[in-house]
């Protein structure tokens, strides 16, 4: 099948006519490479770096990067591509210079990946054609050979420690990225970048290989030239798509500020966020299996109440009780020690069943802590236990995943202990000697 999509790509990338008679005439397509606009967007604050890169992608980076980009045909259109498509308007306009065409039946493919290959041999149209005998064992006899040899020679393109060039691989985001700012000359300022201290994708650590380039542009900037250099003097650093409060993403929370940026390195309540912008418990181990299970467990985009329930009914349908060792009455801080041996092991007691659901709680941005006290129903008196409090605009709230998930159902009682004011269950809590509720 890929060899397929080669010889439609060699169909539709060589015969472009209207090209060839402008070049001759002088007349490339000229792209900006004085003005350092931005050319990628996020969405979601998701940059997606290790993403294929789409055709109606390309179309809309090349587009960007005109220097006068062209007004769209009327009838340079694509049946594959609707009216009202994001990346309808580029891909006509690009394909009435000619820098784009169609495959052989007449589509566009714009949700197709496109190739290392395909994707710099749009940029080569906008350039002279140089010639270099490429030493790449899989380019030679490639239908874009003298493109692919252009684009090697600019420097635009690079070959594998293993002798390769892949031109027929799809080309990563991040790639595409990169190549483009060879192309014009952009060579990035990360440490500026860095500096500035924003986050601006979620998904984009600054030890990612393309930071420097997928931040050279995605940030419009002013610059300056020491060499071959480029220092930013000024850039504007776009605030989060997301609006004010927190947010799980991937099973990551994060939070967006006052000032509509994501906050680093800072500590709100109970959570506290590192340099990357992400919730932290302290220990590696902890935060990756918390993680886990919120990507496993919580539906993206529903509410966080929802979510919460969810996390709920995990804690209470996942674990085996266990004996273990009791708290003392009125004991803080005891949650994180409690809750990864309990994740790792599945078996524990009420103080490690509160331990988990506190922690996963605070993954979707609830304030939550573990209490530590006494517990009692019409059938008994006061008796140690451990439970969760999460605090509401309306007050606190208990949450009781152990006793609800080992001790109501196996009674077969029809209690409810999720988001319950005190006094208002069957059960009864007291720490140090003070009724709750």
């Amino acid at each position: 099948m890929r060899k397929l999509y080669g010889f439609l790509a060699a169909l539709l990338f060589t015969a472009l006519l209207p090209v060839a008679a402008r070049a001759a005439e002088g007349e490339l397509p000229k792209l900006e490479t004085e003005e350092h606009i931005a050319y990628i967007q996020g969405s979601g604050d998701l940059v997606r770096p290790l993403d294929p890169l789409t055709r109606a992608e390309a179309a809309q980076i090349v587009y960007s990067l005109l220097a006068s980009p062209p007004a769209a045909e009327p009838d340079a259109c694509f049946p594959d591509v609707p009216q009202g498509a994001w990346y309808k308007s580029v891909v006509d306009s690009l394909s009435a210079i000619g820098l784009i065409s169609g495959y052989p039946n007449g589509n566009f493919g714009p949700l197709d990946p496109i190739s290392r290959a395909e994707y710099v041999t749009i940029f080569t149209r906008c350039f002279e054609p140089q010639k270099l005998d490429l030493p790449f064992t899989d380019a030679q006899g490639h239908w874009a050979y003298e493109q692919l040899s252009t684009a090697v020679s600019y420097g635009w393109l690079n070959g594998y420690p293993d002798g390769t060039l892949r031109p027929d691989a799809d080309i990563t985001r991040a790639e595409a990225v990169a190549i483009a700012n060879r192309v014009l000359g952009r060579t990035g300022d990360a440490q500026a970048a860095k500096a500035g201290g924003k986050l601006v994708f979620l998904d984009l650590s600054e030890g990612f290989w393309a930071y420097g380039d997928i931040m050279e542009a995605a940030l419009p900037h002013s610059y300056e030239k020491d060499g071959d250099r480029e220092l930013w003097k000024a850039c504007v650093y776009p605030r989060a798509q997301r609006g004010k409060g927190y947010h799980t993403v991937d099973g990551e929370l994060y939070y967006v500020g006052d000032d509509g940026y994501y906050v680093r390195g800072t500590k709100i309540g109970l959570l506290e966020f590192n340099a990357s912008g992400r919730y932290v418990t302290g220990n590696s181990r902890l935060d990756a299996l918390l993680t886990q299970v919120v990507q496993q467990q919580t539906v993206e985009g529903d509410t966080p109440y929802n979510n919460l329930r969810r996390l709920y009914n995990y804690t209470m349908n996942s674990f085996t009780y266990r004996a273990n060792i009791l708290l003392p009455d009125g004991a803080s801080d005891w949650e994180a020690a409690r809750a990864l041996p309990m994740l790792q092991g599945h078996k524990g007691n009420c103080y490690d069943y509160a331990a988990v659901f506190t922690m996963l709680a605070r993954k979707l941005g609830y304030q939550a802590r573990g209490r530590s006290g006494r517990i009692r129903t019409d059938s008994w008196g006061w008796d140690e236990h451990g439970w969760v409090e999460i605090p509401t605009e309306e007050g606190p709230r208990l949450c009781d995943p152990e006793f609800q998930g080992v001790y109501v159902r196996n009674h077969g009682l029809n209690w409810d202990l999720f988001m319950k004011p005190y006094g208002s269950t069957p059960t009864r809590y007291r720490v140090a000697g003070a009724v709750l509720g």
